[in-house]
């Protein structure tokens, strides 16, 4: 919540996710020829954004941005049985975890001296594991066989901060929220994996760190001879 004259207050964490196990001894068919964007399995966990800072009072920092949630180990997939897929943009296994973003952080406007609040750290993805001992096959253009994502929540902005003062004047912008990293992507496979049409991968692994929060401006505006002090980090 925003403050009244002290700091505002600080932004809640990100809800952590569950985790998602997944086998198939069986046989999963999508599509057909002529579709678009059948899919055999998708599996997804992503962690919650960290909360906004809160707006500071007239003397006070502004509040800092929570922190994204860690999305742990994540993803759990087992197939020892057959999936395929008919059509274009069909890929037959896509599963992705992302770590939330870093909260934002609240800017300051106040008397005297003042911060901005800093952006909240971004959650690292989580884990994602699959083991493949039966068959994976596509047909279509775009179709990936296997795609596995883990990505790094983006670290939050760093708030702004403004000054006012008679004689001294000092604002201190906040640091941007550190990003979080990408998680350690795993597959294994003693069976088959086919693709038939153009652009089609056959298994694709990313683990992907998030991007760094920008840090805030910095104005301090002193009415008369004195120090005004602007730092901007």
């Amino acid at each position: 919540g925003n403050g009244s004259w002290a700091g505002g207050h600080n932004g809640g964490a990100g809800g952590t996710p569950g985790a998602i196990a997944i086998t198939n001894t069986g046989t999963i068919t999508t599509g057909a020829n002529g579709t678009v964007g059948a899919k055999g399995i998708m599996a997804s966990v992503l962690g919650g954004e960290g909360g906004r800072g809160g707006d500071s009072g007239a003397f006070g920092p502004g509040g800092n941005g929570g922190a994204g949630a860690v999305a742990g180990q994540a993803i759990t997939i087992t197939n020892a049985g057959r999936i395929s897929t008919y059509g274009n943009d069909a890929a037959a296994v896509i599963a992705n975890s992302a770590g939330g973003g870093g909260g934002l952080a609240a800017s300051s406007n106040g008397i005297i001296s003042v911060g901005g609040g800093h952006g909240g750290a971004g959650g690292s993805g989580g884990g994602i594991a699959m083991a493949n001992s039966g068959g994976i096959d596509t047909s279509g253009d775009n179709s990936a066989a296997v795609v596995l994502q883990s990505i790094g929540g983006g670290g939050g902005v760093g708030g702004d901060a403004n000054s006012t003062g008679v004689i001294t004047s000092i604002a201190i912008g906040g640091a941007g929220g550190a990003a979080g990293n990408g998680g350690l992507v795993q597959f294994s496979s003693q069976g088959s994996i086919l693709t038939r049409a153009g652009n089609a991968s056959g298994v694709v692994l990313q683990s992907i760190g998030g991007g760094g929060g920008s840090g805030g401006s910095a104005s301090a505006v002193g009415v008369g001879v004195g120090l005004n002090v602007t730092v901007a980090t």
